[in-house]
């Protein structure tokens, strides 16, 4: 007997999963953002710090707090766009389109800077007296920048395929223009 339910409904749509992906990288950053901006806020406040000092920290925390937004933003627009609603798809486009771009010029400027850092890499590590914590550092940091600009690499085609099939009609269809009640009259 030949099954009546198409191929495409069998499986979520990979659509879905890229969003819950965004999610639960954006819920990370917001936690990240958070964590690091209070840090940097306690420092600020719990120590006795050069007027230099003080503006570096408040250029972090500043820089905290954007990036905060940013993921908030990106939370709520993925979890509306996960709850079926049409301004979360469309607010989710335009945010998709942000980090797409983002992430291109941020892997350029990375790769762009890998010359140097494997010039200077390669220098520190031929010293026969660099402790081991140091070679260690080296390393981590290397596997940090190249896992970076790989991931970011990977995210633009990933990113840019969402803002493209997120504007399709068979997809478009499945998100609803006006907001369902949570809590309905009984």
């Amino acid at each position: 007997m030949k099954s009546t339910v198409s191929k495409s409904s069998r499986w979520p749509a990979l659509y879905r999963v890229v969003i819950w992906l965004l999610l639960l990288l954006a819920a990370f950053g917001v936690l990240q953002y958070a964590a690091h901006g209070w840090q940097a806020f306690g420092i600020l406040h719990g120590q006795k710090l050069a007027e230099a000092d003080r503006h570096k920290l408040w250029a972090i925390i500043a820089w905290d707090a954007a990036y905060l937004l940013g993921a908030g933003l990106t939370v709520m627009v993925s979890a509306g766009a996960l709850m079926g609603r049409e301004w979360a798809r469309r607010g989710l486009r335009v945010v998709a389109s942000l980090l797409a771009v983002w992430a291109a010029v941020s892997a350029g400027m990375l790769l762009s800077q890998w010359g140097d850092f494997s010039k200077a890499s390669h220098q520190l590590l031929a010293q026969p007296n660099l402790p081991q914590a140091g070679r260690e550092m080296i390393a981590r940091y290397r596997l940090t920048l190249i896992l970076g600009t790989s991931f970011k690499i990977v995210a633009v085609p990933v990113l840019a395929w969402l803002v493209w099939r997120l504007g399709r009609p068979s997809v478009r269809a499945h998100f609803k223009a006006t907001p369902t009640r949570l809590f309905a009259k009984r």
